[in-house]
């Protein structure tokens, strides 16, 4: 029995922010290996590449960077601990999403060929994206934690947050 799945990669500046805020707060320094597809883009934290590989992701999905930075990282759940987000493909279906992993472990895979709210299940129409207050979310629902808001070009695009038990979309302009 696999673990629980719902519903990675970046550049040399992301990295240097991981590797500077790992420092900080403890997250692990050194021993990232993850690497994308593209020979340029930096690596993932060890906690999160460990996670991929326990939740066997990476047999159905490979990082794939559409946009910089290559993964956002943020209290996504609201447990005090950093999460990453990173952009994936899916192998079989070239689907393009966004993996959210849990620090205290899981992960929940948006789009890639998992529907999420305006989204869809193909977010090859991502143009921007960056961690937010959860206050800034419509209506609070997002106090405490932070968010994830989505650019998509020519409408308002969205920002994603975590309700306790999966991730919800707000239409938001940002």
């Amino acid at each position: 029995m696999h673990p629980r799945v719902t519903g990675w990669a970046s550049a040399a500046a992301a990295m240097a922010l991981v590797a500077g805020v790992a420092g900080i707060v403890g997250i692990g320094g050194g021993g990232c290996t993850a690497k994308a597809k593209h020979p340029d883009h930096a690596v993932l934290p060890a906690w999160a590449q460990d996670e991929f590989h326990r939740l066997e992701l990476d047999e159905r999905l490979e990082l794939h960077q559409k946009v910089e930075p290559g993964f956002q990282l943020g209290d996504f759940d609201g447990d005090g601990q950093l999460d990453v987000a990173a952009q994936v493909q899916d192998r079989r279906s070239g689907k393009v999403g966004v993996l959210l992993l849990h620090r205290a472990g899981g992960g929940h895979v948006l789009g890639a060929g998992q529907p999420l709210g305006d989204g869809g299940d193909d977010w090859n129409w991502l143009a921007g994206w960056k961690v937010v207050a959860g206050e800034q979310v419509p209506g609070g629902a997002a106090n405490g934690k932070n968010a994830l808001f989505v650019e998509k070009r020519g409408s308002p695009g969205g920002v994603i947050y975590w309700n306790g038990s999966g991730y919800v979309w707000v239409p938001w302009s940002g």
